[in-house]
């Protein structure tokens, strides 16, 4: 029952945001999602391989608080923008930007839990990474 309220509450935020800057839904869920892997993955990993630390884990999660109100910020930005006449996509950006990141995330976790990418996705993964990061990037 409480997981069921948590689900619906979840996605009445979710669908709120979408509203206010007349986004898609499934863009705000799918980063949501990527983040919930992301922090379950990390963490069972880092337990698995005894190297968990509560420590880490709130740095982290305190980290991933900080982006989302970056992201709320960034809709009621666009939100006023709107309301102003002027129609600027700078949620979705940041929105897709958060779910690249999680999304890499989750691969250098895969990586460091010992397990191999193919050759064509590290190598997707390593020209993305020096086109965000403007460098070449020696990890993932």
């Amino acid at each position: 029952m409480e997981n069921n309220i948590k689900t619906v509450v979840s996605g009445a935020i979710a669908g709120f945001i979408a509203y206010l800057c007349d986004l898609n839904w499934e863009l705000i869920m799918i980063w949501f999602a990527l983040m919930v892997i992301d922090v379950i993955y990390g963490v069972t990993t880092a337990n698995k391989k005894g190297e968990y630390k509560s420590g880490i884990m709130k740095e982290g999660l305190f980290n991933k608080v900080g982006e989302f109100f970056l992201l709320f910020t960034m809709i009621l930005v666009q939100r006023v923008a709107i309301i102003n006449g002027i129609k600027v996509p700078v949620s979705g950006f940041f929105i897709g930007a958060f779910c690249f990141k999680e999304a890499t995330s989750i691969l250098e976790t895969y990586m460091k839990a010992g397990h191999e990418l193919p050759a064509s996705v590290e190598k997707w993964f390593k020209v993305a990474n020096e086109q965000i990061n403007g460098e070449k990037g020696e990890d993932l």
